[in-house]
């Protein structure tokens, strides 16, 4: 026979078309068309436990996976009469007088529907070997119903009748299996509850199946009997490891009623460092989706939708499981999928995480909680006093900080300082006017910050911080007072905080140039005479929350405003002042006005960081969107809001070794040693935040995402929140008309502000010719790239 027959005749007996026949196995009833190399495979594992496995062998090869809705029951077999008259001997009726006097009938209550079930369970021949003592131990009890058994002649160990009925959607794979979870209850009821938690060699539990095969009622069954929920495995794992495999959000809520989500799963040893890797089970199910034809109930059920997935996420993440260092590698192998021409077996699913990672995708469940709020100006605060007069209020305003003081103090006070006595805050330039003066507005005026932007900041910190960054920066603080610590570290800033320069390959030739690190970039770039360098392993990024919801913001050091998406605003029903819309920002890469975007300013809105409340004032929306996924991306407003926020962030310069820099605001230097990328977040009332540095950017190499207003664009300052926007602002119509230019971003500023304005108007003098108010917008410090200046990537990259 020659080799093309040979393997036309193998083909044959795979399909079914030849004279072998693949008897007792999971491919007689599947849909697949499989190959030879099926056929191997198929006849090695002759066995269902294995079937599972193979099955998910072949979906890989032949990147195929079942429905959403697993596999239905199949066909009910056809018998002879005489077969027939067979399968009842299994079913005599004083089997069904003894299961009704147990009670173990289930939700049967007639003799007639329990034997039409029973025998439906035992009218597959495959399954006799579990069906045939099921309904005998149903009947007389222990010890019979906690016989274990072997399906089919193969090298495993026997189960226990639980142990199949918790199986039952596998069952359903191999065959006629028409039984759910009530069989679950019928057994326990039926005497196994005697032996529940007996495990099998692996360690496993009957809780450990249910789990397995996203059966909830299975779940709540066995949860309701007392199984034992901590249970551990072989490899010392809970359920809730199998819970995560198939992610299905109402089981892991059951189970975390029980079990703490901070799990660590114990996988292989690193390659780099030889250590064992320990996922938690956000981490573990980010990682599997690179695996998602591999996954034995993935091809058993079907992929699990988007929705239980990201529910299941975000479900964790609220009960303190959080993405470490460990998720870059499951990040970063979902970003390749992203960016490559890579063949997805199921691309919707991919896209839908992704989306929801960022936040601009959320399941439906969470939609109700996100809420349509406002923003209310008098609302955070309530005093009774005067904190400057100590003296009731009289004629009380609001500021736009929430601290409310009697209208003459607080211009008295802002006489003599533009900040708010208590908290610091900028005060609105309708408190600081002074006619005939010139304003100028720096970055932090641009912002409407809540503080100005020091640059040694680190004195701002209270002593406990001052010690948490200490012994972060590998700093013995045992016996050391805070007011050294805060010294040591004032004066390692000032000596770091210079210009620094970095050797950096071009062109074969080693230069030393100045650098920046560029969080928002992905390749290093050459800007005039400076080397923004990118982050090594991409884009920079932190876990947040938002109306409770968890999010990857991005974070960028370059950006002036908080940018965006239009998709992320819609999601979390972010209010934009369509007033306030430009088609004038600027790309803080090139210096060039972003075109087919138009950028709207959104209405006040709350970041949570581990519990600290950041208020964002100036987020700007961008529409359309450049870029897929670009969610939000944290800028300076968000920096400059805490006392300190510094971040270790590794890079590789072209040709050199790796290395950390510390950025904080716009400055950065050069670390010595190695260290782990973080984020700390100190707050001005005395709380932190320490938060791992993700990584995870779905986007192409040369998208650059910061955006900054242009050197030569002209700006309108609000009086009341200090925003500076370029075009449409409200005009004081008084004042105007007085020859005097004031604006306001809406009405609502301007009613929040008319107190003091008309109180500034009675009394200030009358404007003499020449006089002005001069709003000038100081950029000289940003380093905002010219049209003039060359821009390209690395050529060694």
């Amino acid at each position: 026979m020659g080799k093309k027959s040979r393997n036309r005749n193998k083909k044959k007996a795979v399909t079914g078309d030849g004279g072998q026949n693949i008897s007792n196995s999971i491919f007689n009833n599947s849909n697949y068309d499989y190959n030879s190399r099926t056929a191997e495979v198929a006849l090695k594992f002759n066995s269902i436990f294995n079937s599972t496995l193979v099955t998910a062998a072949l979906a890989s090869h032949n990147r195929i996976l079942p429905p959403p809705n697993g596999h239905p029951i199949k066909l009910r077999p056809k018998h002879s009469d005489a077969f027939l008259v067979h399968l009842n001997g299994f079913v005599p009726d004083q089997y069904l007088d003894m299961i009704f006097a147990r009670g173990s009938n289930g939700p049967f209550s007639t003799k007639s529907s329990l034997r039409e079930y029973l025998l439906k369970l035992v009218s597959d021949s495959k399954f006799h070997s579990i069906t045939v003592p099921l309904v005998f131990g149903l009947a007389m009890g222990p010890p019979h119903i906690h016989k274990e058994v072997l399906l089919y002649d193969i090298l495993q160990e026997p189960a226990s009748l639980l142990y199949w009925a918790c199986r039952w959607k596998h069952l359903r794979l191999v065959g006629y299996w028409p039984a759910e979870s009530e069989l679950i209850d019928m057994i326990l009821k039926a005497g196994g509850i005697e032996k529940i938690n007996n495990p099998l060699k692996n360690g496993m539990n009957p809780l450990f199946i249910a789990v397995n095969y996203a059966d909830l009622k299975g779940v709540d069954i066995l949860l309701d009997a007392g199984i034992k929920v901590d249970h551990r495995n072989a490899n010392g794992e809970t359920a809730l490891k199998n819970a995560v495999e198939h992610p299905q959000p109402p089981i892991v809520a059951r189970l975390l009623e029980y079990l703490p989500a901070t799990e660590k799963i114990k996988q292989g040893d690193d390659r780099q460092t030889g250590a064992a890797s320990e996922p938690n089970l956000v981490e573990l199910i980010i990682h599997q989706l690179q695996l998602v034809s591999m996954v034995p109930t993935w091809v058993v059920l079907g992929p699990p939708s988007s929705e239980n997935i990201i529910g299941t996420i975000h479900l964790l993440q609220n009960k303190g499981c959080h993405f470490s260092d460990f998720s870059k590698v499951g990040l970063g192998m979902l970003q390749f999928l992203f960016k490559k021409d890579y063949i997805l077996n199921s691309p919707a699913l991919f896209l839908d995480v992704g989306r929801a990672l960022v936040g601009e995708k959320l399941p439906e469940h969470l939609q109700p909680t996100i809420e349509r709020s406002e923003w209310v100006f008098d609302g955070s605060i309530e005093e009774t006093i005067c904190l400057i007069c100590r003296d009731p209020l009289r004629k009380e305003v609001t500021l736009y900080c929430g601290h409310t003081f009697c209208v003459d103090c607080i211009i008295d006070c802002a006489n003599n300082s533009s900040n708010c006595p208590l908290c610091h805050s900028m005060l609105c330039p309708d408190l600081s006017f002074h006619p005939g003066r010139t304003m100028t507005f720096s970055l932090s005026n641009i912002l409407g910050l809540l503080h100005g932007m020091e640059r040694f900041s680190v004195s701002k910190l209270t002593d406990e911080q001052i010690r948490m960054e200490a012994k972060f920066q590998g700093i013995d603080t045992r016996s050391v007072p805070t007011a050294k610590l805060r010294s040591m570290l004032e004066e390692d800033e000032r000596s770091r905080c210079t210009t620094q320069t970095i050797t950096d390959k071009i062109n074969n030739r080693r230069l030393e140039i100045e650098f920046i690190a560029d969080l928002s970039a992905q390749i290093n770039m050459i800007r005039g005479n400076t080397m923004h360098f990118a982050p090594e392993s991409g884009r920079v990024c932190i876990e947040v929350y938002i109306q409770g919801v968890p999010v990857f913001a991005y974070v960028s050091n370059r950006n002036l405003y908080t940018v965006v998406s239009k998709a992320f605003a819609d999601q979390f029903h972010l209010k934009q002042n369509d007033m306030l819309q430009s088609k004038t920002l600027r790309s803080t890469s090139t210096g060039r006005r972003v075109k087919n975007s138009t950028y709207t300013c959104l209405e006040p809105f709350v970041v949570n960081v581990q519990g600290i409340n950041v208020t964002l004032r100036n987020a700007i929306v961008q529409d359309p969107c450049l870029v897929p996924m670009c969610g939000i991306h944290l800028g300076m407003d968000f920096f400059a809001s805490a006392a300190y926020c510094p971040m270790d962030v590794k890079i590789k310069p072209e040709g050199g070794k790796d290395i950390f820099v510390r950025v904080e605001k716009q400055d950065c230097w050069l670390l010595n040693g190695s260290s782990q990328e973080t984020l700390r977040f100190y707050s001005r009332d005395g709380r932190s935040a320490h938060l791992p540095l993700l990584h995870f950017s779905p986007f192409e190499d040369d998208i650059f995402l910061g955006i900054g207003p242009g050197m030569d664009t002209k700006y309108d300052a609000c009086f009341w929140c200090c925003r500076l926007f370029p075009e449409g602002m409200m005009v004081c119509a008084n004042c105007d008309n007085a020859g005097r230019k004031i604006t306001y971003c809406d009405a609502r500023c301007q009613k929040a502000a008319w107190r003091v304005h008309r109180r500034r108007i009675e009394t200030m003098p009358p404007f003499a010719e020449g006089d002005s108010i001069d709003i000038r917008l100081d950029v000289s410090h940003l380093s905002l790239a010219k049209e003039s200046d060359r821009c390209f990537p690395c050529l060694d990259r």
